[in-house]
C-alpha cells in the first residue's frame, strides 16, 4: 500500500491515471532541464563564487589538509571575513572530488552540482505533493518549482545555495516519512544520515535542522507520549550536531581555530558595505522578494495557509484529505513561517539566496489552494474537461510569467545577487515602460541625444531616461532628467529617489539624503529610499569622524 493510499487520498473523476500523469512527470522534468541548460551561462562569477571556487581548488589539489591552512588565512586576515568562511566543507569537498573524478574545473563543477541539485529538487517537490496530497499537486508544484526565478538563478551558479535546498528538502520528505507513513525507523535512518552532511554544507543549516527535529519531536509527542521514544528522537540529532562540530573542529586545524570564524563573520557585517548597502530592510523583505520574483505562487501560498488556519474542514472535505495530510499541510505552513522569521531576525543577511529551501514549501502550498480553487469551481461546472483545461491555462501562464521575470531581472538585467533590494531595484528598473507618443525608447532617445526630443515627455518616459543615464555613470544628466520629471509631477517619490541614488554616486551625500528624505515624505513605504537615505547617512557619519 503506498503512501498516498495510507493518507486516505481518493481520487475523484478528472484525477490523473498512473501512466499519463508519469509522462506529465517526466516532460516536467525534462522541460525544467531544458530551461535550466538554456540559461546556464553567465559572463562574470561573483565574489561568493570565486571564493568556492578557489577554496574547492586547494582542497582538490592539497586534501583536507588544505582546510586547516584556509582557515588559519581566514582568521588572520580581515579582508576574509566578508566572504563564506572555509569551513563549508559539506560543499566544496563535493566540488573537490567532482574536480578529482571529470577532470574538470572548479567554477565547472561547482556550476554542474547546482544545476544537478536544482533538478532533484524539482524532482522531489513533485513527489512531496503527489505521495502527500494527490497527483495534481505534485506535478503542479513541480511545475511552479520549474519555472521558480529564485530557483533557476541557484542553478546556474557556483554557490552552494542550490545544493543547501536540495539536501534541506530532502530532509523534509524524510521528515514528512517518518511522521505519516510505514518504515519510521527508515525514513529516521535516512533523515539522520543526510541531515550530519547538511550541517557541514553551511552554517544556517542548523536552523534548518533544528525546525525539522522539533517536527519529529513533537510528532513523537503526539503518537506515543513515551519519554524513550522521545529522548531518543532528540538525543540522535543532537549527537549528530556534536559529530558535524567534531568533524569541522578537526579539519579546521583544532576547536580554537574553527570557533574563531564565527566571530569574525559577525563582526564583519558591521562594516561590510554591500550588506549596509543590499542586505538589510523592513521585516517584510523576504515576503516582498518572494512577490516579486513570483506573486502568483506567493498569492496562492499566502490563501492556502490562511485556509490551514482558518478553514481547514473545507480544505480537508474538497480536497478529500485525510488528517495525515492536513497535518502535513499544518507542518509545511509553520515550517514556512518559522524559516522566514529565523531568516528575518539577524540584520544584515536579507537575501533570498538564504531561504532556498523554503521556495519548494512555498511552490507545494500554492498547488495546495489552486486545485483547492479548481475543486470548488467544479461544484459550480461539472464538466471535469472545462476546469480541467482551466488548471492548465492557469499553470501555464504563471509558470510563463515567473520565467519572463527571470529572464528580464537575472539574465536580461544581469542580477548577479539575490539581496533582496537589488531584486527589488532590479525590478522596478525593468517594469519601467515609457508612455510615449511614438515608437521610441528612453535608451534610443539617450543615444540620440534627444533630452528635449520630439518624443510625448512625460514623468514616466523621463524617470526611464534618467533611470538610463544612471547605469550608464551619467550621473548628472540622471539629475537632470529627474527633475525634469518633478517639474511635470511635483509628488513624484521615484524621481526623488534617483536625484537622491544620482547624488550619492556623485558623493555629494547631504543633498542626496535630502532627496531620499524627500521621496519618503511623499511615500513613506519606500524601501529604495530608505536604503539610499541610511546609506548617505552612514557616509555623512563616517566623514564627520562620527
Amino acid at each position: 500500500m503506498t503512501l498516498h493510499r495510507e493518507l486516505g487520498i481518493v481520487e475523484g473523476r478528472g484525477s490523473l491515471t498512473i501512466f499519463p500523469a508519469l509522462l506529465i512527470f517526466v516532460a516536467i522534468l525534462f522541460v525544467a532541464a531544458f530551461l535550466r541548460l538554456h540559461t546556464q551561462h553567465v559572463s562574470t562569477r561573483t565574489p561568493d563564487e570565486q571564493i568556492y571556487i578557489a577554496d574547492a581548488t586547494r582542497i582538490a589539489a592539497s586534501g583536507v589538509k588544505a582546510v586547516s591552512h584556509l582557515v588559519s588565512q581566514y582568521n588572520q586576515d580581515r579582508q576574509f571575513w566578508v566572504y563564506p568562511p572555509p569551513t563549508r566543507i559539506g560543499f566544496t569537498f563535493v566540488v573537490a572530488a567532482a574536480m578529482k573524478m571529470t577532470g574538470g574545473s572548479a567554477e565547472h563543477c561547482a556550476v554542474w552540482i547546482s544545476f544537478a541539485s536544482s533538478l532533484v529538487t524539482v524532482l522531489l517537490t513533485g513527489l512531496l505533493g503527489w505521495h502527500v496530497f494527490s497527483r495534481w499537486i505534485g506535478l503542479i508544484s513541480m511545475a511552479f518549482v520549474s519555472a521558480s526565478p529564485l530557483d533557476l538563478t541557484l542553478a546556474r551558479r557556483a554557490w552552494q545555495d542550490s545544493f543547501v535546498a536540495v539536501l534541506g528538502l530532502a530532509l523534509l520528505c524524510f521528515c514528512v516519512g517518518a511522521t505519516t507513513g510505514r518504515h519510521r525507523r527508515l525514513w529516521l535512518g535516512a533523515f539522520w544520515i543526510v541531515g550530519l552532511w547538511f550541517l557541514l554544507v553551511k552554517e544556517s543549516a542548523l536552523i534548518i535542522y533544528f525546525f525539522l527535529t522539533l517536527w519529529l519531536f513533537l510528532d513523537a509527542w503526539r503518537k506515543e507520549r513515551g519519554w524513550p521514544s522521545m529522548i531518543a528522537t532528540a538525543a540522535v540529532p543532537a549527537l549528530l550536531v556534536l559529530l558535524a562540530f567534531v568533524a569541522l573542529a578537526w579539519v579546521s586545524g583544532g576547536a580554537n581555530q574553527f570557533l574563531r570564524v564565527y566571530p569574525h563573520m559577525a563582526q564583519s557585517v558591521h562594516w561590510n558595505d554591500y550588506v549596509f548597502s543590499y542586505q538589510v530592510g523592513p521585516w517584510y523583505s523576504f515576503p516582498l522578494g518572494l512577490w516579486v520574483l513570483s506573486p502568483a505562487t506567493v498569492f496562492l501560498c499566502a490563501c492556502a495557509i490562511a485556509f490551514v488556519f482558518l478553514r481547514i474542514d473545507s480544505l480537508g472535505v474538497t480536497l478529500e484529505l485525510g488528517n495525515d495530510a492536513l497535518g502535513v499541510a499544518i507542518a509545511l505552513s509553520l515550517f514556512l513561517g518559522a524559516g522566514l522569521v529565523a531568516a528575518t531576525l539577524p540584520e544584515g543577511y536579507k537575501c533570498l539566496r538564504y531561504v532556498s529551501v523554503l521556495q519548494p514549501v512555498v511552490d507545494v502550498l500554492a498547488a495546495v489552494f489552486l486545485i483547492y480553487l479548481l475543486r470548488r469551481l467544479r461544484t459550480f461546472l461539472n464538466l471535469w474537461p472545462v476546469w480541467m483545461a482551466v488548471g492548465i491555462v492557469v499553470v501555464t501562464l504563471v509558470c510563463l510569467a515567473d520565467y519572463n521575470r527571470f529572464r528580464r531581472y537575472v539574465v536580461r538585467g544581469n542580477l548577479d545577487d539575490l539581496a533582496i533590494i537589488r531584486v527589488v531595484d532590479q525590478a522596478f528598473v525593468s517594469d519601467l515602460k515609457p508612455s510615449v507618443s511614438r515608437e521610441i525608447t528612453a535608451k534610443e532617445a539617450l543615444e540620440a541625444g534627444k533630452l528635449t526630443g520630439s518624443f510625448t515627455e512625460t514623468p514616466e518616459s523621463l524617470l526611464a531616461l534618467s533611470v538610463d543615464f544612471y547605469g550608464r555613470g551619467s550621473y548628472d544628466e540622471s539629475i537632470a532628467a529627474a527633475a525634469k520629471a518633478l517639474r511635470k509631477r511635483p509628488d513624484y517619490a521615484e524621481a526623488w529617489n534617483n536625484i537622491g541614488a544620482a547624488y550619492n554616486a556623485l558623493y555629494r551625500f547631504a543633498e542626496g539624503a535630502q532627496a531620499c528624505e524627500k521621496a519618503i515624505e511623499l511615500k513613506p513605504d519606500f524601501p529604495l529610499a530608505h536604503r539610499n537615505l541610511a546609506f548617505a547617512r552612514k557616509k555623512l557619519a563616517e566623514k564627520n569622524g562620527r
